[in-house]
């Protein structure tokens, strides 16, 4: 997918975006390349957009960051020898 171009389903109005729609209308596959248009998608609307749908974009964009960190994969290869 093009940097400066988004995923069809982020057309519709904002307050109907949310990441399990998404899932659910994007045909690729596997799961990982779903999770990257989701993100890259978001990225484009944050960068090229303002107000409502912006924020909105970097509301999900932040939630999915802090859902995937997690404080035990800093400490795992902390302990790795």
């Amino acid at each position: 997918m093009s940097e400066n171009i988004n995923h069809e389903y982020f057309n519709r109005k904002y307050s109907e975006w949310s990441i399990t729609g998404f899932l659910n209308e994007c045909n690729k596959e596997p799961f990982r390349l779903k999770i990257d248009d989701y993100l890259k998608s978001l990225q484009v609307v944050i960068s090229n957009d303002q107000g409502k749908r912006r924020e909105k974009a970097q509301q999900l964009y932040d939630k999915y960051k802090k859902a995937t960190s997690s404080p035990f994969k800093s400490i795992s290869r902390a302990t790795k020898p």
